[in-house]
C-alpha cells in the first residue's frame, strides 16, 4: 500500500536544508481506486512518530526526518517533514521530488467496500517524484499563534485567531512529535491535548504581563488550591477527561493525607523491626560464609556493607519512631510506655496490660520484674524471626515439585511442629524475608532437587540457632513444650535430607544444647580443613605423576625429530640381478616369422611415411648382404 501526495511549499532554511508541508492523505479514491480513512491513518501515526524517518524513493537512504504529521478534523493528513540530504534537498529544490509517498502494510478493510483501508501500519514515508492523490493540495502555514503556557500552535495565517491580550509574538517554533506540557509523566500525541493540559495547570507563561498572581489564586495555600483545581467545572471536567477520571486532587485533601499515602509506602514499625531482624540475620549467614577463602568476592563484601547501612538504618527509624535510641540508657517503666508496638507485637494485649501495670505500681521490685519481662520479650523477639523464617523456608519447599512422599511427610510434619511453637506465616506471600533471599536460595541450585535442600538447610540452620542459643537455667522463656515441638522439626527436617552437622540422627535428643552449637560450629572448620588436606594431597600426587611422565615426553619428543631428519637410503640395482630382453620378458623363446602376405598386409594399412621407417627400421635389424662384399664393409 502506497500514498501519495504533492509537495507544494518548500522552505530553505539558513543551514542549507529545507523544510516542506503537505497533505499526505485524504478520505478521496486515489490512481489504485482505494480510500483510506482518516482514522486509520490517526490510529497508525502515533507508532509511526516513534521513529519518524524519511526516505527517498521508498529505499533505505534517510533523506531527513517527519517533524510532524496529524490528521485534522477535515480528514486531511498534514506532513512537516524536514530534508537534510544534500542530494535530496537539491532534488527538492529542483522539482525532481514532487510528492510524498506513505508506504504501509494494510491491516484491516472494509467489510462492505474491500477498497475502504480501516486500518493500516505505516512503515515509511519518502520523497517521490510521482504523487498521485487528487487531494494533494497543501497549506501555507505562516504564523505562530502564542497560547498560554508558553506552547505554540502552527496555523494558516488567514484563519489565524488574534493573539490574547498581554502574550508576546514569538518567531516560528517547530512542532515536535511529543507534545509536552511540563507535568512529568505527561506524552501527548495531539497539540490539543497538551494546550488543554496547560490551561488547566499553568496560569501563564513567564515573560507575559499582568499582574502577579496571589496565593490563593495560584494555590499556594490549601484553599486557594482548592478553588485554583476544583472551582471551575470545565477545567474539572477535561482533567477527568485527559488526566484521572477521578478528578484533580483538592488540597485541603493532600494537605490532610498521612504520611503513608503521600509516600505510597505504609509505616509500620512492627513490620520494619521484622526487616531488620532478617537482614541482620541475612548479614550473619554471609559473614560465616565468607569465611572461607575461596568464597571471600567483591560482590559479597558489597552486599555485606549495604545490609550493614541499611540494618543500622531502619534500627535508627524504629527507635525513632517508638521513643527509644539504641545505647541509650537501660530499659526501664518509663522505656516500656515508650515502646508500645514493640511490647504489643511481643507479649499481645494482655501482655500490655500487665506490664503497664508493673511500670506504673510504686513497688521497685514490680518495676525491675516489668523490666526483666521487657527483656525476656526481647529475647524472644529474636527467636520468632527465626522460627517465622523457618517455617517460611518449609511452605517454600512444600509449594516445589520433585520431592518424595517420605520427604514431604516430614516436611509436613516440620511446618506443623513450627506452627505449635508459635511460627506465623508471612501477611504478604510475595515479600519474602531478608529482600526475597530464599527465592534467591530456592533458585540458586539450578535445579529442583537442590532447590529442596536449599530450603531446609535454611529452615535447619534456623532452628538451630534457636535451640542453640538456649540456656535453660538463665533464659527460661521457651517452654519445655515448645523446645520439644523446635526438637521434633529439628528431626524431621534432618530425616527429609537437612544437612546436620551434629552427627547422628537424633543426637539433639542425645547430646546437651550446648555440645549441638560446639559440634555445629567446629563442624565446618574441620570439614573446611580435611578438604585442605586432602587438596594438597592430591596436588602432590599429581606432582609426582608429572615429574615422571616429563623426562619420557622429553626423550619421545627427542627421539621423533632424530627418525624426522635421518635421510632415506638411496634406491639401487638388486645384486645376483641378471638381464633379459623384452623377447624373453614377453615369454617368447624365438623370432616370430610372418608370412609375405601378412607383411604386404600390415604395410598396406600404413601411410608412405610409415612404410619407409618400418622398411628402414626392418633393415637395420636384418641387413641383407650382397654377395661379393666383406662382412665389415658397407
Amino acid at each position: 500500500m502506497r500514498l501519495y501526495g504533492a509537495i507544494e511549499k518548500v522552505e530553505p532554511q539558513d543551514d542549507g536544508t529545507v523544510r516542506v508541508h503537505g497533505i499526505a492523505s485524504s478520505e478521496t479514491v486515489d490512481d489504485q481506486d482505494e480510500i483510506v480513512r482518516a482514522d486509520a491513518i490517526r490510529a497508525a501515526l502515533p507508532d509511526y512518530m516513534r521513529f519518524p524517518a524519511l526516505r527517498e524513493m521508498h529505499q533505505l537512504s534517510a533523506a531527513g526526518t517527519t517533524l510532524e504529521a496529524e490528521v485534522g478534523d477535515d480528514g486531511m493528513t498534514r506532513i512537516v517533514a524536514h530534508v537534510v540530504d544534500p542530494v535530496a534537498v537539491a532534488k527538492v529544490k529542483n522539482k525532481v521530488y514532487r510528492g510524498f509517498s506513505i508506504g504501509g502494510r494494510v491491516t484491516q478493510r472494509d467489510a462492505a467496500n474491500p477498497k475502504a483501508i480501516t486500518g493500516l501500519v505505516l512503515s515509511e514515508i519518502s520523497l517521490v517524484d510521482r504523487p498521485a492523490n487528487p487531494a494533494a493540495v497543501f497549506d501555507c502555514w505562516k504564523a505562530a499563534i502564542a497560547l498560554s503556557g508558553g506552547l505554540y500552535c502552527e496555523a494558516d495565517a488567514d484563519g489565524a485567531s488574534p493573539a490574547p491580550a498581554g502574550f508576546a509574538r514569538e518567531p516560528f517554533n517547530p512542532p515536535v512529535q511529543i507534545w509536552t506540557c511540563g507535568v512529568p509523566g505527561h506524552h501527548h500525541r495531539a497539540k490539543s491535548e497538551a494546550v488543554k493540559c496547560l490551561e488547566m495547570g499553568s496560569p501563564g507563561p513567564a515573560g507575559c504581563a499582568g499582574p502577579v498572581p496571589s496565593d490563593e489564586a495560584s494555590g499556594s495555600s490549601p484553599q486557594g488550591g482548592q478553588k485554583a483545581v476544583g472551582a471551575d467545572p470545565a477545567i474539572a471536567d477535561a482533567w477527568r477527561e485527559k488526566i484521572d477520571s477521578k478528578g484533580p486532587p483538592s488540597a485541603e485533601a493532600t494537605a490532610k493525607a498521612p504520611l503513608a499515602i503521600v509516600t505510597g509506602t505504609p509505616w509500620d514499625p512492627g513490620r520494619v523491626a521484622q526487616i531488620a531482624q532478617e537482614i541482620g540475620w541475612l548479614r550473619d549467614t554471609l559473614e560465616l560464609d565468607t569465611a572461607m577463602p575461596s568464597r571471600d568476592s567483591m560482590e559479597v563484601v558489597r552486599l555485606q556493607t549495604n545490609l550493614a547501612e541499611l540494618c543500622s538504618l531502619l534500627n535508627i527509624l524504629v527507635a525513632e519512631d517508638i521513643g527509644a535510641i539504641p545505647g541509650s540508657s537501660p530499659i526501664d517503666g518509663g522505656g516500656l510506655l515508650e515502646a508500645p508496638e514493640l511490647v504489643a507485637r511481643v507479649a499481645g494485649a494482655p501482655g500490655v496490660v500487665r506490664m503497664v501495670e508493673l511500670s506504673q505500681s510504686g513497688n521497685h521490685d514490680m518495676q525491675k520484674r516489668a523490666a526483666g519481662l521487657f527483656a525476656d520479650a526481647k529475647h524472644s523477639e529474636g527467636d520468632q524471626a527465626l522460627v517465622d523464617v523457618a517455617l517460611h523456608a518449609c511452605d517454600k519447599c512444600m509449594k516445589l515439585d520433585g520431592m518424595s512422599i517420605r520427604e514431604r511427610e516430614h516436611v509436613g510434619s516440620a511446618r506443623v511442629h513450627l506452627v505449635e511453637t508459635g511460627g506465623a506465616q508471612m501477611a504478604d506471600a510475595s515479600v519474602e524475608p531478608a529482600g526475597g533471599g530464599l527465592g534467591l536460595a530456592a533458585k540458586a541450585g539450578g535445579s529442583r532437587s537442590r532447590a529442596h535442600q536449599n530450603l531446609m538447610d535454611i529452615a535447619h540452620e534456623c532452628i538451630g540457632k534457636v535451640i542453640g542459643g538456649m540456656a535453660p537455667d538463665t533464659c527460661p522463656w521457651h517452654s519445655e513444650e515448645t523446645m520439644k515441638h523446635l526438637r521434633s522439626a529439628h528431626r524431621d527436617l534432618v530425616a527429609a535430607g537437612a544437612q546436620c552437622n551434629c552427627g547422628v540422627k537424633g543426637a539433639a535428643e542425645e547430646h546437651s544444647q550446648s555440645d549441638i552449637l560446639e559440634l555445629e560450629k567446629a563442624s565446618p572448620v574441620t570439614d573446611l580443613a580435611k578438604m585442605l588436606v586432602d587438596e594438597r594431597a592430591e596436588k602432590a600426587a599429581l606432582v609426582r605423576a608429572f615429574g615422571e611422565m616429563m623426562p619420557m615426553l622429553d626423550r619421545l619428543s627427542k627421539r621423533i625429530d632424530d627418525i624426522a631428519c635421518t635421510p632415506l637410503p638411496p634406491l639401487t640395482i638388486a645384486r645376483n640381478s641378471v638381464s633379459i630382453s623384452k623377447q624373453q620378458d614377453g615369454g617368447g623363446t624365438a623370432d616370430v616369422q610372418l608370412s609375405p602376405e601378412a607383411v604386404a598386409s600390415a604395410l598396406s594399412k600404413m601411410t608412405k611415411e610409415d612404410q619407409t621407417l618400418t622398411l628402414i627400421k626392418a633393415s637395420y635389424a636384418k641387413p641383407i648382404r650382397v654377395h661379393g662384399t666383406a662382412p665389415g664393409e658397407p
